[in-house]
């Protein structure tokens, strides 16, 4: 992906073969990605690399290298620069990383909720009151 500035002489991301202009549905990308994916990306931020990602995440280097390409390809977008050092996310990466990493936090207050639900620690409870003057 080129970081060259746009003729607006800014540094925002212009659409090419690899940026389209229009990105798919949310409907569409959705259906396409994995939870298992949305984690992927913050290990490949946090490691720099496919093959430690794919080491933390349990996986082979090749599943890893096919979930990145399955991201890209549902989101139309390169997430990474890939080079001999390792990996680097793109601006784009960065944006969607961002929002992985949302996604995880969101998760886990889910399951914490529910794990409060179910031990009685937690809930929502409803109180109402009338107003009126005391006699």
């Amino acid at each position: 992906m080129s970081n060259d500035l746009n003729s607006s002489g800014d540094n925002q991301p212009q659409a090419t073969q690899e940026t389209p202009a229009v990105l798919p549905s949310v409907s569409a990308i959705v259906s396409r990605l994995r939870f298992k994916q949305v984690a992927l990306l913050t290990a490949l931020d946090e490691q720099g690399s496919l093959h430690k990602a794919a080491e933390v995440m349990h996986m082979t280097q090749p599943a890893a290298t096919k979930a990145l390409h399955e991201m890209e390809s549902a989101l139309g977008v390169t997430l990474f620069d890939r080079s001999t050092r390792g990996i680097e996310a793109t601006e784009l990466g960065r944006c969607v990383i961002r929002y992985a990493r949302l996604i995880q936090s969101d998760i886990s207050n889910l399951r914490d909720e529910l794990q409060g639900m179910l031990t009685g620690q937690g809930g929502r409870l409803s109180i109402g009151t009338i107003m009126g003057r005391a006699r």
